[in-house]
Order: structure tokens, then C-alpha cells, then sequence
């Protein structure tokens, strides 16, 4: 972004432009809180989770970070706008005040110059944010102010807290309305305080005054920005004010990017002892082994598997899918990265729901049908729905009856059982995805397609050879009583 692409904007445009922009952050922050996104894509609405590293949490917070730095941009070209302003003289209506009052809040704006270095000392910078709303009066003809003389702040000393930060601290522990005499009240205590340098065992003196925050040395997933709270709290002091104290340090975490990109679920887990963590790291990794084997992954593999479910307190069936995410795992070029895994899963209980599933049909399932089901993009329900289109089409004399929730298989499993009592053969050993059994579902009737009668399958099998009635006992007694009944009727027989 650059400002001067905003250059343009007038001052009541350009402050209308930073509330909505700062409402967009609002409602980003709100998401990330709640850890995910809900949108509208054309008449559906849809809801994409933003967990922990995943690429559209990060994508969120690129967003937000777009927004806060248009703000600035945005702030910058209205602190020039009003630097130059110039108010009407005589009578002010209500759109020339508001542009005056706008105005005078942001010529304090810092506005980045190009002027050299200064050879004395440096001013204290002014930090170039949106100032906040105002409601004071603001006269018509501005009275120039003398510019302040700059003054060389006195760093304190190593490891001993700077005033504002102490000041800033103070006022929410004690929760105190943050005034100008409480802030007065408070510099004269920070000046009359003796602030001891922190030592190298400050992490132990945390523990002793925060016990049951011990978590915070213990889990990577903090970050050092945590770790600077820790450090800052006692460094300032907050053990001091017990009651206050643990909530504020919850507030601080809040706005590090540990607070900014972690679930309440995540918080939760983080903050157990690595013992713990491990005691439900095993119980997820236990319920997946029991369920699917090991796969011949290694430990590590299922250590990360089964942390990333305990941490982000996934339920059974998330559990599952992650699992299966991660086996599905491609490397750059293309290939499955574990192979073998992929194949057990496959020939197991996995490949055998969605070839049962296209089974049910008789449709042969397409090749990535299993590796879409395994990894959530389509559930069993959806293989369900697209087999029995197929089916539709390849069986259209079945159509009917597979809207009313029949499948192929019960539909054939009626005639198998038809050609396993005339053909004198288990009904096991029928195979009605043959062709020549398959026949009983496609009789044409000029450009109609229907079903056998049973009569008519029945008839089919045993004046067809290919059938083999012939063989069966049944079509032996028949003969032998046919020849018996002819030999009778020519007087052969008794």
C-alpha cells in the first residue's frame, strides 16, 4: 500500500473509510476467536475452519495485517490533508465543523519525512497510528501552537520496567479508571519505587509466584513473545496483586500471535503438563491403531497425528479424517508419500466401504474414489449418490426402482435366487454382474428398456444351453419322465 494513492480522499471521506475498515478487523478478530469463517457462496452457506498453521488462518491474518496497514496509509494522507487545511471564514456549517474537528485530529499524525539525520538529540517519536475519536469543540480559526521541545527520555536500567509500561500495568491491576491523576498518582510511585534488576532465575521466581502457570516454560507452542509476558510479570512486579494478576497475563497472551492463531480448545491442551499431553496424545493414537493398524508409520508420524487431535479436540470422526489426510500425503512431484500406508487402507476397511458402496450398483468405482473419501471430499453418502446415477444409466430399466431407494444388488439378489433354485447351484456362486444373467435387467420392448418376469427368467435358463439346466437333476427327472410318459403311450411299458 502507499499513501499516496489515497491522496484524494477528503477528510470526512477518508475518517468514513478507516470505521469501516476498522469494523472489517473487528469482524476478522471475531473469527479467529471463534476459530473459523462463515460465508455465503451463491444461495449456500459455507464455513471453513482457520486452525492452528493451517494456510487459511494464515491467509485471515494476511488479510487483517492488509486492513491495519491501509488504515495507516489511509491516516497519513489525512494528516497531510489536514496539515493544509485551511477553515471558510464566516459562518461554519455543520459539514465545515466536522471537516475542522477532523482536521485538528489528524495533523497529529505522524507523517513520514525525508529531512537528515539530526546531529543532537533525537525526539521521541510520535507512533504513526489512528488517533482515537474526539468530541471536543474545535474553534473555526485555528491558534498556532509552539511546537514542543524535544526531550531525551532516560531508558531505565536493564531488566527495570519502563514507566509507561509499569503505569500501563498498574492501572488494570488495580483496576483503577485510567485518569490523568491516576496516572500522575502513579509515575510518582514508579519514581519513588526501587526496582530490583531481574537475575538469571527469574524463570523460578515465576514459578514460585504463578504456580499453576508453570505450563508456560514447558510447551513450544508459545512462542517467546509469551515468554516476554512471563518475564515482564515479574519484572513489574504483578504477583503482587494475585487477584488481577493471572488475568491479565491471560489478556497479554490474547494479543501474541500464539493468542491470535490458538482455539480455546488449543489454549486448553497447551496448558497441560507434557504428561498429560501425552496421556491424550496415546488415547487418540490407541482408538485410530485399533481401527485402522499401524500402517507402518513410525512413531513420530503418529505422535504428530495424534497430537495434532488432541490439541485442536477433535472427535472421533475428525480424528479420522486428519489421519487420513496425513496418509494421503503427497510428495512435489506427485507420489504418495506413504505408499505402503495407502495400500493397507485401501485392501482394509476403508477400500471395503466404498467398493461395497459401488457394489451395491454394480459400478466398478473410479480410481480416486477411495482417496476422495478418505480425505473428507466426498463422504459415503455422496459415493452413494453417484453410483446410483451411474446405475441409472448402464441399468435404465432399474431406474424406478433405484429412485425408490432399491439397489442393484437387491434388485439381482431376487433373480439369483431364482437362477440358484432352477439351476440346482448356491445362490452364492451366481453371478449377476455376468452378462448372461445380467440380461434379466434389460428386455426391450421397442425403445423401452424393462425387467424379466420371473416366468420369463425362468424360461430363459433352461431353454438357453449356456445356462446348463440341462445337467440338473430336475431337467434329468424330467426327461426320464417324458420318455416314460412317450414309452407309455406307444406301449412299451406296463
Amino acid at each position: 500500500m502507499d499513501p499516496e494513492q489515497y491522496e484524494n480522499l477528503g477528510l470526512i471521506e477518508g475518517d468514513k473509510l478507516i470505521a469501516d475498515i476498522k469494523k472489517q478487523i473487528a469482524k476478522i478478530d471475531d473469527e479467529l476467536k471463534k476459530g473459523k469463517r462463515t460465508y455465503m457462496e451463491g444461495p449456500n452457506q459455507r464455513t471453513i475452519t482457520l486452525n492452528v498453521f493451517s494456510p487459511e488462518r494464515a491467509a485471515v491474518l494476511e488479510e487483517k495485517a492488509g486492513l491495519e496497514q491501509q488504515i495507516k496509509d489511509i491516516s497519513v494522507a489525512l494528516s497531510k490533508k489536514a496539515r493544509e487545511y485551511k477553515p471558510l471564514a464566516g459562518f461554519q456549517t455543520d459539514l465545515a465543523k466536522t471537516e475542522a474537528a477532523l482536521a485538528n485530529k489528524y495533523k497529529t499524525v505522524a507523517v513520514p519525512t525525508e529531512s537528515k539525520a539530526p546531529t543532537g538529540p533525537s525526539p521521541i517519536e510520535t507512533k504513526a497510528t489512528t488517533p482515537t475519536e474526539t468530541t471536543e469543540k474545535v474553534e473555526t480559526t485555528p491558534t498556532p501552537t509552539p511546537t514542543p521541545k524535544a526531550i531525551q527520555p532516560t531508558a531505565p536500567a536493564p531488566g527495570v520496567p519502563s514507566q509507561k509500561d509499569w503505569v500501563d500495568s498498574q492501572l488494570e491491576l488495580r483496576n483503577l479508571p485510567d485518569t490523568p491523576k491516576n496516572r500522575k498518582d502513579l509515575a510518582t510511585e514508579y519514581k519513588n519505587s526501587k526496582f530490583k534488576p531481574l537475575g538469571d532465575n527469574w524463570v523460578d521466581e515465576f514459578n514460585k509466584k504463578f504456580p499453576t502457570l508453570g505450563f508456560l516454560f514447558t510447551n513450544p507452542e508459545f512462542g517467546p513473545e509469551v515468554l516476554a509476558i512471563a518475564k515482564k510479570a515479574v519484572e513489574q512486579q504483578w504477583y503482587l496483586y494475585p487477584e488481577t494478576a493471572q488475568a491479565l497475563i491471560a489478556r497479554e497472551i490474547a494479543n501474541t500471535p500464539y493468542g491470535q492463531r490458538s482455539s480455546a480448545k488449543q489454549e486448553a491442551f497447551d496448558k497441560k503438563t507434557e504428561a498429560d499431553q501425552q496421556v491424550d496424545i496415546a488415547q487418540k493414537v490407541g482408538e485410530l491403531q485399533k481401527t485402522y493398524g499401524k500402517l507402518g508409520l513410525s512413531e513420530a508420524d503418529w505422535q504428530q497425528i495424534g497430537r495434532t487431535a488432541a490439541r485442536n479436540g477433535l472427535d472421533d470422526t475428525l480424528t479420522q479424517q486428519k489421519m487420513l489426510e496425513f496418509v494421503y500425503q503427497k510428495n512435489p512431484e506427485g507420489s504418495l508419500r506413504y505408499e505402503n500406508a495407502v495400500k493397507q487402507l485401501e485392501s482394509g476397511k476403508l477400500g471395503q466401504e466404498v467398493r461395497k458402496a459401488y457394489g451395491n450398483y454394480f459400478i466398478t468405482p473410479d480410481e480416486d474414489a477411495i482417496e476422495k473419501y478418505a480425505t473428507g471430499k466426498m463422504t459415503l453418502e455422496d459415493i452413494n449418490s453417484q453410483a446410483r446415477t451411474l446405475a441409472k444409466q448402464f441399468y435404465p430399466a432399474l431406474a424406478s426402482m433405484l429412485d425408490q431407494g432399491l439397489t442393484v444388488k437387491s434388485v439381482a439378489d431376487q433373480y439369483a435366487a431364482i437362477a440358484a433354485s432352477t439351476l440346482e447351484m448356491p445362490a452364492n456362486t451366481i453371478d449377476m454382474m455376468d452378462p448372461k444373467f445380467r440380461a434379466a435387467f434389460d428386455v426391450r420392448d421397442g425403445d423401452k428398456s424393462r425387467t424379466m418376469t420371473s416366468g420369463e427368467f425362468q424360461t430363459l435358463l433352461k431353454t438357453d444351453p449356456k445356462y446348463g439346466w440341462q445337467y440338473t437333476k430336475t431337467a434329468n427327472q424330467e426327461a426320464m419322465d417324458l420318455a416314460t410318459t412317450i414309452a407309455r403311450a406307444f406301449g412299451k411299458v406296463e
